[in-house]
């Protein structure tokens, strides 16, 4: 071999094929999830995701974060068992939570390669995440947040991982130094263009391959400004694009209850729409908020059911109007 190739990097280069994905396996799943207001059974995989066993072949293959996971809701209120459900379709779901758009369609590409095409693939993706392998004292999260949809990269590794970060500030460090983290040092724009890439690959392949291919973004900045930026530069861009309206909901306290309204500015008449909406449920525990409420400090939990089914029948609408 020659030595000169190896001129400028590390030391530790023997050890960069543990930077390589092996599989989509988990890191530390077990096989339930105790929410914090109730206890709710998460049934997972022998891989770690709340999914059926991938060998089974499912006709909808879902993408997403912890909003497709459906954490905080039993199996039978989170939108992806909704919608199969209306469709009369099995399914898979490769959904972790905190995890990234690259994230997700890399495992989906494994998923391929491993298990075949499901007929649909149906992404809710978030947005201004970035996945990279954990190195510790070069490029880690805080502490708190190390094992955030964590993933083995080498086959049987023990210590190597792919994790993600939130990079939702725009303030990037002026100085810094080893260790960095990542909202520190890399632009939620840089996350932006990798996920377009990425998306556009996933695209391109599932028309290639009669995939059914729908995708959307849960965060509500999405739909109210990029949506718009983007289709008018590139119009037509969003054709595999379901427009989610529950998506720009924000909880707000209503005579003391905590109710999902569109944001401001907000008219009575849209207040009135969404406190009667499914009225008949709106009593129900997990109708406004999931039950993961002491851990995200109340108002961070997620979506409870409501907004599920809305997404459900956003989704269900947009693939039989669009269906081939």
């Amino acid at each position: 071999m020659n030595s000169g190739l190896l001129k400028g990097y590390d030391n530790n280069v023997l050890n960069w094929e543990n930077f390589l994905i092996g599989d989509i396996n988990l890191f530390n799943h077990g096989p339930t999830h105790n929410e914090d207001i109730i206890p709710i059974e998460y049934i997972k995989n022998n891989l770690g995701y709340r999914s059926q066993p991938f060998e089974n072949k499912a006709d909808i293959l879902f993408l997403g974060d912890s909003y497709t996971r459906g954490d905080g809701l039993p199996e039978d209120l989170r939108y992806p068992y909704i919608l199969s459900k209306k469709l009369g379709c099995t399914f898979s779901s490769l959904a972790v939570g905190g995890d990234s758009v690259v994230g997700q369609i890399a495992k989906c590409f494994f998923y391929f390669k491993k298990y075949g095409h499901p007929k649909t693939i149906v992404a809710l993706f978030p947005m201004n995440r970035f996945s990279y392998p954990a190195l510790k004292g070069e490029m880690q999260n805080a502490s708190q947040f190390f094992m955030q949809a964590a993933m083995l990269n080498a086959t049987n590794s023990n210590k190597d991982y792919v994790i993600t970060a939130d990079l939702y500030e725009d303030k990037l460090a002026k100085i810094s130094k080893m260790p960095y983290t990542p909202p520190e040092v890399i632009s939620n724009k840089i996350a932006f263009f990798y996920d377009r890439i990425m998306l556009d690959a996933l695209e391109q392949y599932c028309k290639t391959n009669n995939i059914n291919f729908v995708w959307s973004v849960w965060n509500a900045p999405y739909q109210r400004q990029l949506f718009h930026q983007i289709e008018n530069k590139y119009p037509g861009y969003h054709k595999n694009y379901c427009w989610i309206d529950a998506n720009s909901w924000n909880r707000r306290e209503v005579e003391e209850r905590i109710i999902t309204v569109p944001p401001e500015p907000w008219t009575d008449e849209m207040l009135e729409k969404q406190v009667n909406c499914h009225s008949e449920l709106s009593e129900e525990f997990l109708f406004h908020i999931a039950a993961d409420r002491v851990k995200r400090n109340g108002r961070g939990a997620h979506n409870g059911f409501h907004w599920h089914m809305h997404a459900a029948e956003d989704l269900y609408n947009f693939i039989i109007k669009n269906k081939k």
